[in-house]
């Protein structure tokens, strides 16, 4: 039985096919998820007791919610509330559930709810969810209407910095959801990306699909509002921006100064292959080049602080620095050869950096202006002055020369499509986890960990640039 829930309802917008496959196919995170709910009862001397109840599954936390609701206890926070409806036309009833952050039992006896939102300012979405809470409310206590309220932020005590009367609005609710359970009937919506599509647990269902039939959002640079035109004009597909010149597309807003790089990643994409259509730059011809990344984390004082800094030249030889305060600083070599320079803080570590580039004129390219601008900001001065001039972006020089059949030009994706792949993890946060546990235990197989990461990062810089220089056309 599909369950419907409130972000189910913040999806209307978004994305059609997510509500689909969600309403079709039945995939209801709650229903796994042990967790906690904790009713507020109030004793014989008016005292107010809190007590916690372990809610093994969301059946458990439904049964729980609704013994606590009969027993009239004064508060339940983090109550599982569900409902079932039969809608007409189909063959069983639909479930209605969430999970709402407090439900508060009025005078008359009935159980009205409170939002409550970290952010001071309410969001779009945030009142069709309290919409769906309250409906919900009144669907399961056989009433038309309750008052709900929302609390937004928290100040030192945990007390809410504002609180909102929420106007809710039963036929206004009730026809949003008549256009969500229309979808019952309907084919499931062709697959388009969007940028929320990271948060979807839809998503590596909904990429390949849009791919196989090479749909217009496969494009990076579009956003909603120029798909949208695109939509209207009728053009769904790679193959219709392709049948058009790119001085055509400029009628689309949003486009203009892009026209050319659109349609040569529509080409890419519907050729399958890598297509040039600007120029290289003369620096990234240059033959000796130096490539870096860095990897940082944010410090007490709410600033960008460099924890590793990797670093390649243009014939191989990789180094890797990092932050280590509890150890002695100098260098050491790993079991597989790497070679790691220890440093006591952020700024020494860009000051050897500095060291192992020179002072010469050879360009040094990072992925992005991020590491640059980290280095603008936190490095010492005559580090800035040093490197800041040879700092090159290797991802604009890329990107604006050449279009590959993917979505998006992060290295890891462009890197992965011309056949380069990390020799373990190819996740930050993993390697910055061994990182820290490295500093703890002293466990050099954690450290290699950390540091194969960083050097792939380079490696990956170096391999896209030799593509380009043995690639370009002449």
């Amino acid at each position: 039985m599909p369950m419907f829930t409130a972000s189910t309802l913040r999806w209307l917008q978004l994305c059609q096919r997510r509500l689909w496959r969600d309403l079709h196919l039945d995939q209801t995170p709650q229903q796994s998820q042990p967790t906690r709910l904790i009713a507020v009862i109030r004793s014989a001397d008016q005292r107010e007791i809190q007590r916690a109840f372990t809610m093994p599954t969301w059946a458990h936390g439904v049964e729980l919610t609704r013994q606590l609701m009969q027993q009239q206890v004064e508060a339940i926070l983090g109550a599982c509330v569900e409902a079932t409806l039969t809608v007409e036309g189909t063959t069983e009833p639909i479930r209605f559930g969430g999970r709402i952050d407090r439900l508060v039992r009025q005078p008359d006896g009935l159980y009205a709810a409170i939002e409550m939102k970290r952010d001071p300012v309410l969001r779009e979405g945030d009142a069709l969810q309290l919409d769906f809470y309250t409906w919900l409310l009144c669907l399961m206590q056989g009433i038309d209407w309750l008052p709900a309220i929302f609390w937004l932020g928290a100040d030192d005590d945990g007390f809410p910095i504002s609180v909102i009367d929420h106007a809710y609005d039963q036929f206004r609710f009730q026809q949003q959801l008549a256009d969500i359970l229309q979808l019952l009937f309907e084919p499931q919506p062709p697959a388009h990306l969007i940028s929320a599509c990271k948060e979807c647990h839809w998503r590596s269902n909904c990429y390949p699909d849009a791919a196989r039939v090479k749909h217009v959002s496969l494009l990076s640079k579009l956003n909603r509002q120029t798909l949208d035109d695109l939509r209207l004009a009728g053009i769904q597909h790679l193959d219709q921006i392709v049948a058009m010149q790119p001085d055509d597309l400029r009628q689309f807003r949003g486009i203009k100064t892009k026209a050319h790089a659109i349609h040569a990643s529509a080409r890419a994409w519907v050729e399958e292959r890598a297509v040039w259509y600007g120029q290289l730059r003369d620096t990234c011809r240059v033959d000796d080049a130096y490539f870096f990344d860095i990897e940082t984390l944010q410090n007490e004082w709410g600033g960008t602080e460099v924890w590793s800094i990797g670093w390649s030249d243009s014939r191989g030889a990789v180094g890797v620095i990092l932050v280590a305060p509890e150890y002695p600083a100098g260098d050491l070599e790993l079991a597989d050869g790497q070679r790691v320079t220890l440093v006591d803080d952020a700024p020494s570590a860009w000051r050897v950096f500095a060291r192992f580039v020179g002072a010469g004129d050879q360009p040094i390219f990072a992925w992005t202006g991020y590491d640059a601008g980290v280095m603008r900001k936190s490095a010492p001065a005559e580090v800035v002055e040093q490197l800041n001039p040879r700092v090159d972006d290797l991802c604009a020089l890329f990107d604006r020369a050449v279009k590959l059949p993917v979505k998006g030009v992060s290295l890891k994706v462009v890197a992965r499509y011309f056949g380069f792949n990390w020799h373990g993890y190819d996740d930050w946060f993993a390697a910055y986890s061994d990182y820290l546990r490295w500093r703890r235990s002293g466990d050099r197989g954690l450290l290699a960990s950390a540091c194969a990461y960083q050097s792939d990062d380079v490696e990956a810089m170096r391999v896209v640039r030799r593509w380009l220089l043995e690639n370009e056309p002449n």
